[in-house]
């Protein structure tokens, strides 16, 4: 296996999420009816670079059209707002002459009629844009240019079980290969993912089943990925705006029937000084008392609309999102789960954000003069209106995070089935039961970030309670068969196809030591570092169930004879846990324990050929290696120095 930069990251279990167990009854035949459509439109490789090179031209014809109906509504609208002043010109000459004025009222209806067909238009050709965008990102990615995408840096953890040793994060990594998200809580979501090892069966299938549904459906994914970017701010929005609300000083008049009350004594008094049976001061006085109260509340409604404007605003981003997943009808039980839980008829979420715009636009008419006083005057219009949202509040603000939290999985899963539908080469793992005594099984795996046509694949069967050595010279490929396997792993868990010919595992947790770091700031040297590396994963083991670990060259920082006996020490203490393994070294004597302890140590090897020029076949096969490549490349490059000095 041809060997890559080495980077490393960690997980850390997380608890189920309420989104990952949504639809746990749906029926399996409907998951095995969206693999098998998924393996269907993959089948061919070209079939991603000929789905985007083909969307994107046909894309760009429909905004070049749309483009040119944008213009013609642009000259419309000139040519009808100059008629307009004309006849508003004509109809002030000729004395307000009826027909002058209405072809004048004409030409502004339809001018403003336009005006709307042009936003329409506008609006398209920002969605067909976006939409553009993503096939040319997505075909840049096929090529292996993955700038446009985000790094996920923020989620790099140095102590994290396995992440930063299978470059989970950071430039060039899964995740920026993966990771198409339009929404904050969703790429947190994907990122949590992927250092999160689900060890049930089910919410597996679950999640390979949902994979599998979006990756048969790109037309879908595109409309989905080329929606506005989404931050986070509505979860803490709803909850600080609700406790707010819910702290909010009540006066006497705002409070039970009081309001409604003196709604009826104001009209009532109205009424009476209409027939003469009042005099109009006392529904003058009426009004003052509303108006009054209006005014001695008014801090306390502009706090209220500001809110409602700001739940808007971050809720209104969500609506194109929710537009796109309820356009779809989804088979998967995962899917399935997470749109029953979005649309729910009594408290669906589109419905409540509909319903608050309509709270904000209740609000807005209090910026006209008039219309305060009037309203203010007869219906006490601000005290209703602050309760109208206070009971939306009540309804709705509890939902919300649940809703966002739907929203982010929906996202994660579409960069999941994205990244399955843009390998399609890769296969479906097969999850092994309980019982089984193959904890993994690989045949022809690679490692998913080196180019397909150069990759050499291997294979590889671990069973329970098996350590397997591996040995081989520098650059021969071990560092790089390991992430392989441990990369896989995390795609696997997590319903994603896996490059290989075929690729089989027992869900397990993930241990990885493969890039321990010193740290100067904090007074932690390289051996130390080491060993606080090891005592983690002790500590995992020992807690953790079943645990498959990956270890790269343990106790670098000693000497010769002291790495050997520790290493032989730390392994003789995994195989009392329950464990399967691997371990790459360039210590042969350390790998002797697969002859003289086989019942758990196995050896495995990439050999080199070492001639003038070294030839790696990146081969794995069993056995300790023979050959070592360091002094022999001392030797060259010592040999080129002399010979341009001499």
């Amino acid at each position: 296996m041809k060997s890559t930069p080495e980077h490393t990251e960690s997980t850390t279990p997380a608890g189920q999420t309420a989104a990952e167990t949504a639809g746990k009854t749906a029926p399996e035949a409907a998951g095995k009816t969206a693999i098998a459509q998924s393996a269907h439109l993959t089948a061919d490789k070209t079939a991603p670079e000929a789905f985007y090179t083909e969307r994107a031209e046909r894309l760009k014809a429909e905004e070049t059209m749309t483009g040119r109906k944008s213009g013609m509504m642009m000259f419309c609208r000139l040519a009808f707002f100059c008629l307009c002043a004309v006849f508003i010109w004509l109809a002030v000459d000729n004395h307000g002459n009826a027909a002058y004025v209405a072809a004048a009222l004409i030409c502004a209806v339809a001018f403003f009629v336009i005006l709307k067909i042009d936003e329409r238009y506008r609006k398209t050709i920002e969605r067909l844009r976006a939409m553009t965008r993503i096939c040319e990102n997505e075909l840049a990615c096929l090529k292996g240019d993955f700038s446009p995408f985000p790094e996920g840096s923020e989620y790099v953890d140095m102590k994290h079980e396995y992440s930063f040793d299978m470059d989970i994060f950071g430039p060039d990594s899964l995740f920026q290969r993966m990771n198409r998200t339009v929404t904050r809580k969703g790429s947190k979501r994907l990122a949590e993912r992927l250092t999160t090892i689900s060890l049930d069966r089910n919410v597996i299938e679950r999640n390979r089943e949902a994979v599998a549904e979006l990756a048969a459906d790109p037309e879908w994914r595109l409309k989905f990925m080329s929606c506005p970017q989404i931050g986070d701010r509505l979860d803490s929005l709803a909850e600080k705006t609700a406790a707010g609300d819910a702290d909010a000083p009540k006066g006497i008049l705002t409070r039970g029937v009081a309001p409604f009350v003196l709604i009826a004594l104001t009209l009532g008094a109205l009424v009476c000084c209409i027939f003469g049976v009042l005099p109009w001061m006392a529904f003058v006085v009426m009004v003052f008392i509303q108006l009054l109260t209006a005014t001695m509340t008014g801090g306390m409604t502009e706090k209220t609309a500001q809110n409602a404007d700001s739940l808007d605003r971050e809720s209104g981003k969500y609506m194109a999102l929710l537009k796109v997943i309820e356009e779809k009808k989804f088979s998967s039980g995962l899917l399935r789960g997470l749109e029953e839980e979005l649309f729910n008829e009594e408290k669906g979420c589109p419905a409540a954000f509909r319903e608050l715009a309509k709270i904000l636009s209740l609000f807005e008419l209090r910026g006209n003069f008039i219309t305060y006083l009037l309203f203010n005057g007869l219906f006490m219009y601000d005290v209703l209106l602050r309760r109208k949202f206070r009971k939306w509040m009540k309804t709705y603000a509890v939902h919300v995070r649940k809703w966002t939290d739907c929203t982010a999985e929906f996202d994660a899963l579409v960069s999941l089935g994205t990244h399955a539908f843009n390998n399609p080469d890769n296969v479906c793992a097969e999850i092994l039961g309980p019982d089984s005594e193959t904890v993994i099984a690989a045949t022809d795996i690679s490692h998913p970030f080196l180019p397909a046509q150069t990759a050499v694949p291997n294979s590889i069967s671990l069973k329970k309670g098996e350590i397997a050595i591996i040995t081989g010279a520098n650059m021969a490929g071990k560092s790089t068969f390991l992430r392989t396997i441990g990369t896989s792993y995390v795609l696997a868990v997590n319903g994603a196809p896996v490059r290989a010919a075929s690729f089989a595992f027992m869900p397990v947790s993930l241990f990885s030591s493969m890039r321990t770091t010193d740290n100067l700031s904090a007074d932690i040297s390289y051996f130390q570092a080491e060993l606080l590396r090891l005592k983690q994963l002790l500590d995992h083991v020992r807690h953790s169930g079943y645990s498959l670990i990956i270890l790269d060259e343990i106790l670098k920082g000693t000497n010769s004879a002291d790495k050997l006996n520790g290493s032989i020490l730390v392994l003789r203490e995994l195989i009392k846990h329950r464990v399967s393994g691997l371990v790459a070294t360039h210590d042969l004597e350390l790998a002797k324990l697969g002859e003289t302890e086989s019942g758990h140590f196995t050896c495995r090897c990439f050999e080199i050929e070492l001639a003038d020029e070294i030839k790696y076949t990146y081969r794995m096969k069993e056995g300790i290696a023979r050959n070592m490549n360091a002094t022999h490349l001392l030797k060259r490059i010592l040999k080129e120095d002399d010979e341009e000095r001499n």
